[in-house]
């Protein structure tokens, strides 16, 4: 009986004490592990910052910006650029200058984070496919759970886009600097994207009031010579242009008329300036359209990442930590 107690003693020892040290080893349910798993998120239409656990603020990232019904490795590829994104914004703590973030990690602004949308908010959205939709998604972020991109042992900041027009953009011709890995590559099969060409009107007067608006020496009184030479980059978009007599960035025009990219050409017709575009977003980094297409020729996650962000690594973050 007494060995039968020491034996019972012991094995009570080990019920308390293994999990314990398994705990304070991982970090689980410590202050620290929960620090390193929760993202501060603004939400930007409400002014609110909240805590989210990490992985599931990927996948409301994920929801809100591909089509859940996009092929099942470009839903990876979403899910790592995505995380990445998020550890780069965490990790460099540049989020917040000027407090426009009001302390928070990142914002659920596409234009200048990342998109986010709750679970409940995307099932209404897709309706009968609610379920379906959601599965897909949950099984893409946890078959890459912690996979993030590196370039020197360091998270890249992992930008996308919705389609280029053919081809990539260098992150130096859109932004200025130069980020080795966003480099302009090949990006075939994005015709099918809805918005892979658009077109835009605008009035000549308008046009001519916005142009003297952003510059007011510019020389307009002569349509057939209002508009002068641009110069494009290796994937078609506009660097600049020039515009009576004023050579405007060609993201300054993006931004004033509302196009959907740089690549775009112009002519004056019937009293109009008719803007024809190709692609949509800045067009630097992945393509989702071309993930996609990639994907459905049966492209892997890892090769769909490393075509469209040269030189990355692929590994756990855990494994940085």
């Amino acid at each position: 009986m007494k060995g039968l107690g020491i034996w019972t003693l012991a094995v009570s020892v080990m019920i308390l004490v293994v999990p314990a040290l398994i705990v304070l080893c991982l970090g689980i349910g410590t202050e620290e592990h929960d620090k390193s798993n929760i993202v501060k998120v603004l939400f930007h239409q409400i002014g609110e910052v909240r805590q989210l656990p990490f992985e599931e603020y990927i996948a409301g990232v994920v929801a809100a910006e591909m089509p859940a019904s996009f092929e099942t490795e470009a839903l990876k590829a979403q899910a790592v650029a995505a995380r990445t994104y998020t550890l780069t914004k965490m990790k460099v703590n540049d989020s917040d200058i000027n407090g426009a973030h009001k302390g928070a990690d990142i914002c659920t602004d596409y234009a200048h984070c990342q998109a986010y949308i709750a679970w409940e908010n995307a099932e209404k959205n897709w309706g009968n496919d609610a379920n379906k939709n959601r599965k897909r998604i949950e099984s893409a972020v946890g078959a890459t759970a912690g996979v993030v991109m590196t370039y020197e042992e360091e998270p890249i900041r992992a930008v996308f886009h919705s389609s280029s027009g053919g081809r990539t953009e260098n992150s130096a011709d859109v932004w200025g600097g130069n980020l080795p890995y966003l480099k302009s590559v090949d990006s075939p099969g994005e015709e099918i994207a809805p918005t892979y060409t658009s077109q835009v009107v605008v009035p000549l007067e308008e046009f001519k009031k916005k142009i003297m608006e952003a510059c007011p020496d510019a020389q307009l009184d002569d349509i057939n010579d209002m508009f002068g030479n641009a110069h494009r980059s290796v994937g078609n978009g506009v660097k600049d242009v020039e515009i009576g007599k004023h050579v405007f960035l060609g993201t300054e025009i993006r931004r004033l008329f509302g196009l959907r990219s740089t690549d775009f050409s112009l002519n004056v017709e019937d009293g109009n300036v008719i803007f024809s575009v190709k692609g949509n977003g800045h067009g630097v980094g992945m393509s989702q359209y071309g993930a996609n297409h990639m994907a459905s020729q049966g492209k892997g996650y890892e090769e769909i990442l490393t075509h469209y962000y040269t030189g990355v690594r692929l590994e756990k973050m855990n494994e940085r930590q």
